[in-house]
């Protein structure tokens, strides 16, 4: 039976060396994901920006609308009733 002999001392060498190729990766990691964070908020505040734009712009299309519908309506009963007055 043949026994295997691991040297800790290379082991943790290695362990070392991986751990300081990532920990020299993740500032550029960090700095990545920090700039997708901000741009990820900065379009959702154009988003919300733009919906609120157009939601102003459609109720006052729509008010415009009801208005017009209103005075058509007052118009249509004020045209019959001159009609049942004579």
């Amino acid at each position: 039976m043949k026994k295997h002999v691991v040297n800790i001392d290379n082991l943790k060498s290695d362990v070392y060396k991986r751990f300081d190729i990532i920990e020299g990766h993740l500032p550029v990691y960090r700095s990545e994901l920090y700039k997708l964070l901000e741009s990820n908020e900065q379009r959702a505040l154009t988003k919300i920006k733009e919906l609120k734009e157009s939601v102003d712009e459609t109720m006052l299309t729509n008010f415009n609308v009801i208005d017009e519908r209103i005075d058509n309506y007052a118009g249509m009963i004020d045209g019959n009733l001159e009609t049942i007055r004579k």
